[in-house]
């Protein structure tokens, strides 16, 4: 399979959202849900699974247009293979969800920590998981369905390290199964992620503020972000030259909690109820307009507990109120990703002509490379080349209070501009320092 066999939603515009933390029937009223969900532009929808309970409801998203991934829930699955679960007949009920049209399987859950695992977390962990997942993969695509390998846990933990998790399990797969693993990925298997943002910018960790304090650090030195999706992505094509859809089937701005503000990075600022919702809506408008075409969904946690009291912080509708969020994505835009998957490039003219502005291009694909949006025409990059800033290290930065003005930011190498909003005839700069 290529990206193009896979199915996706009508005018994929890659947002997701996961459902309940409940495996048990998605509660009523099913069409308050429906028209809620639709409303938001939800595209995707991740369900919990126990013996076929969500079969039904996801019949109803997939009449909708939204695209269902079901995860086959078992409690600490690992290690063993989903056949061992002997309370319900997993093969059958994948059967039933092809049948209905269902075909994106999660069969495993963050492997890479401990409270998955039902024995001591073992220092082979990503090979022993391996040895299992394979052989579910081949059995979820002889069924008809499409496999996730399996979402990690965003983590730099040394014994749980997301990165070196999956470089491992990949490395194995090619020493031990090369050709199987070929097989799976070139007929259906798909990448899990959890691409968590927590506070950090959309652009974390190229951003100015992590690279002053971690000089070149990537997606694989922390890939504790949205551009995390990059490192099994990455890793599957060093290894076996190829590609495979990705869908962050939870993660996303986590909603703050008990207080009302929570940080995990003290040197970005707290997400709150409010800012929650911006940044959502961000990383969506990311997802339309920059997220490259292997990336077709963002699913983040959660819309509500389904019942699950600890969850009601987490949730997007809680018990006694429903979140900014909920709104803002009614209101935002909403369109078909900019990078669809069967896009065709226009074949090569040669050498371009002397009219081309080969210089600019080349600029754009290097800004390209480090995350970054290039528009000559921006009042801040014209300034930045007029006083020979050098290279940008950020993208602009809309809607920066600053003394209760909303300014736009942006971080060269030789210094800072900002401006108000349309006063671009008053730029001023500042330093690093």
């Amino acid at each position: 399979m290529i990206l193009a066999d896979f199915p996706q939603p009508p005018a994929n515009n890659g947002r997701g959202l996961h459902g309940t933390a409940s495996n048990q029937r998605f509660p009523d009223p099913w069409d308050y849900w429906l028209n809620e969900i639709c409303e938001m532009g939800i595209k995707w929808f991740k369900l919990l699974d126990d013996g076929g309970s969500n079969v039904d409801f996801a019949k109803e998203l997939l009449h909708r247009g939204v695209m269902p991934v079901i995860r086959l829930y078992i409690d600490a699955p690992n290690p063993g293979r989903i056949t061992d679960y002997a309370r319900v007949d997993e093969v059958a009920v994948i059967r039933r969800y092809v049948a209905a049209g269902i075909r994106y399987f999660e069969i495993n859950n963050e492997p890479n920590l401990g409270n998955e695992w039902h024995i001591p977390y073992p220092p082979d962990a990503p090979e022993m998981t391996m040895d299992n997942w394979l052989p579910d993969a081949e059995l979820v695509i002889s069924l008809g369905g499409l496999p996730a390998f399996p979402a990690l846990a965003q983590t730099q933990d040394p014994r749980f390290n997301s990165v070196n998790w999956c470089r491992r399990a990949f490395a194995y797969l090619k020493s031990h199964y090369a050709d199987r693993a070929a097989a799976v990925f070139s007929s259906g298997a798909w990448l899990a992620v959890h691409a968590a943002l927590l506070n950090h910018s959309l652009d974390y960790p190229y951003d100015a503020i992590n690279q002053r304090d971690h000089p070149r650090a990537t997606a694989f030195t922390d890939d504790c972000c949205l551009l995390g999706y990059r490192v099994p992505l990455d890793i599957l094509k060093e290894t076996f030259g190829l590609s495979a859809p990705v869908i962050s089937t939870e993660g996303g701005v986590f909603a703050p909690g008990p207080s009302g503000s929570t940080t995990w990075d003290t040197r970005y600022p707290a997400i709150t109820k409010q800012t929650h919702a911006t940044n959502t809506v961000a990383m969506f408008q990311w997802m339309m307009d920059q997220s490259p075409a292997e990336f077709f969904g963002m699913c983040p946690w959660l819309i509500f507990g389904g019942g699950n009291s600890a969850w009601d912080y987490d949730s997007w509708y809680r018990r006694n109120e429903i979140l900014p969020v909920v709104a803002a994505l009614k209101g935002m835009p909403n369109y078909a990703k900019k990078n669809p998957v069967g896009a065709v490039p226009k074949p090569s003219p040669g050498l371009p002509p002397a009219s081309v502005d080969v210089a600019n291009i080349a600029r754009g694909v290097a800004w390209s490379a480090l995350k970054i949006t290039l528009n000559p025409d921006a009042a801040l990059f014209k300034k930045a080349k007029e006083l020979q800033l050098g290279h940008p290290v950020t993208n602009e930065i809309p809607g920066v209070m600053i003394g209760g003005v909303r300014c736009v930011v942006q971080g060269f190498a030789n210094g800072i501009l900002y401006a108000k909003e349309g006063d671009w005839g008053n730029i001023q700069m500042a330093t690093w320092m």
